[in-house]
Parts: structure tokens; sequence; C-alpha cells
């Protein structure tokens, strides 16, 4: 499984992801929040989402080559 398939595939999770994240922070945005917490905020939800994205891909992928090379 390679990298970009795997995205492909997550499209519309990540879409999904994108559109709650700027909602979040259009809403701290509206509440007058400070601008540093907005950005603080907006940088954890990216790497916790590029985290997630990271992890479940190479767990997949170590299954994938596993699973290829016992059919082999």
């Amino acid at each position: 499984m390679r990298l970009k398939n795997y995205l492909k595939d997550k499209i519309l999770s990540i879409i999904i992801y994108f559109l709650a994240t700027i909602l979040i922070i259009s809403i701290l945005l509206a509440f007058k929040m400070s601008i540093y917490l907005v950005l603080i905020i907006s940088t954890i939800l990216l790497v916790t989402g590029i985290s997630i994205l990271l992890l479940e891909y190479f767990r997949k992928r170590n299954f994938y080559q596993n699973l290829i090379t016992n059919l082999e």
C-alpha cells in the first residue's frame, strides 16, 4: 500500500476533519479569543490529524506487507 493510495482512500475523512477544524477556528475567532490561542489550537489539531493518518497508514502498510509475504 502506497501513501498516495491511502490518502486517496481517506480523502473524505480528511475533508471532514479540515472542515471541522475550520469551524472550530471560526467559533474561537467569533468569541474573540486570543490569536495565539487560535494558533496553538490549530497547530494541535493539525499535528493530531497528521499523526492519526500516519499511524493508521503504517499499521495497515505493515499488515498488507506481511500478508503479501505470507501469500508468496
